[in-house]
């Protein structure tokens, strides 16, 4: 191979990883605490040929969560493989109080920044993507934004949660 051939093929590749990195780092999306110490990052991911969406959670830079499978799959329209993000909205803060029945707190506090990210499939389907940051969590849910009144089918879930490895938890489970 002649030198020029060894360097034409060298940017062919370089411009390859760079087209990758562009299309894969569009949806590469954080969402801070209004503390700014809990940290959602919402990416898409390449994974078997296609993007898939990912998320993880950090607690004060330290891992709580991730990185983790998002997707969701209705009876007409998949939302696992193939997303691209074709909008971000702004990061709004949420601060509400209300009121409950009963349980430990009387009055309760909803303080978190929120962000909602719209995805297309290959069909040309979208799935809107709200995502939280609380100062003690996060939070995500699944919206349609079709106008139509039908009803959907949620034949699948790809959502996934990693604990760290060294993650201590505590459980309660009820039966009966």
């Amino acid at each position: 191979m002649t030198a020029h051939a060894a360097g034409t093929t060298m940017i062919a590749v370089l411009n390859v990883s760079l087209f990758l990195q562009t299309i894969y780092a569009q949806a590469d999306r954080r969402v801070a605490s209004p503390d700014g110490q809990t940290v959602i990052a919402i990416r898409l991911a390449p994974a078997d040929g296609a993007a898939r969406l990912t998320y993880e959670a950090r607690y004060a830079g330290t891992p709580v969560l991730g990185p983790a499978p998002l997707g969701i799959t209705r009876r007409d329209q998949a939302f696992v493989d193939g997303l691209k993000l074709v909008e971000a909205g702004a990061v709004q803060t949420i601060d509400e109080t209300y009121t409950m029945l009963s349980g430990k707190r009387r009055l309760c506090r909803n303080h978190a920044n929120e962000q909602t990210l719209v995805f297309q499939n290959p069909a040309g389907a979208k799935l809107e993507l709200v995502v939280r940051a609380y100062n003690d969590g996060v939070a995500f849910r699944y919206r349609f934004p079709e106008q139509d009144s039908g009803n959907y089918v949620v034949t699948g879930e790809a959502t996934g949660f990693r604990l760290p490895r060294d993650a201590k938890m505590w459980a309660w489970f009820r039966t009966g």
